[in-house]
């Protein structure tokens, strides 16, 4: 889905971006089988949970980034009977509470390539494992868990220790 696309870069790596994925294709499609779907547009919410319910691996390879709600997502839309596998930058917030997926650093090709092979080799009894580890990390690791623990280092943060005071939050 598109984000960001008024900054520079952002349009800059759309652009490579998609060439890489023409180039990709045009060398490992056969027509009977296509490894690599890429849509480029904003899509109903249920189409996109429909989509990463059939997806194989959820890759998200941040460099720097916030939470990774899409990993979750991905997570929460598989099949419990028959998931996919995630991979996870370890520059991603996400990756801190899912510690089930195969984390790796995204400036390493070759770590990136053995976890696409890995993911894509992985055996049904380990994906089912990870996926189950996964959601119960979701459930655990609520909104409500998220908002406590905000406010709690937000408070800590406005303690002023010199003067011993507090400033309220309401």
């Amino acid at each position: 889905c598109p984000c960001r696309t008024e900054i520079e870069n952002f349009a800059d790596f759309e652009q490579q971006f998609r060439r890489a994925v023409t180039q990709f294709s045009a060398q490992w499609n056969t027509g009977v089988s296509q490894p690599l779907q890429c849509y480029y547009h904003n899509m109903p919410y249920g189409q996109l949970m429909a989509l990463f319910r059939h997806m194989d691996v959820g890759w998200v390879n941040s460099l720097a980034d916030g939470m990774n709600l899409v990993a979750k997502e991905y997570i929460a839309a598989q099949d419990a009977d028959h998931p996919g596998c995630l991979i996870l930058s370890k520059y991603a917030g996400a990756a801190q509470q899912m510690d089930a997926a195969l984390i790796i650093d995204p400036l390493d090709s070759t770590a990136v390539s053995q976890a696409l092979e890995r993911a894509l080799t992985m055996s049904l009894a380990e994906r089912q494992e990870r996926h189950l580890d996964l959601v119960q990390g979701l459930k655990r690791d609520d909104i409500t868990l998220w908002r406590e623990r905000f406010l709690a280092d937000l408070r800590d943060d406005c303690y002023d220790v010199k003067q011993r005071s507090v400033i309220t939050l309401s």
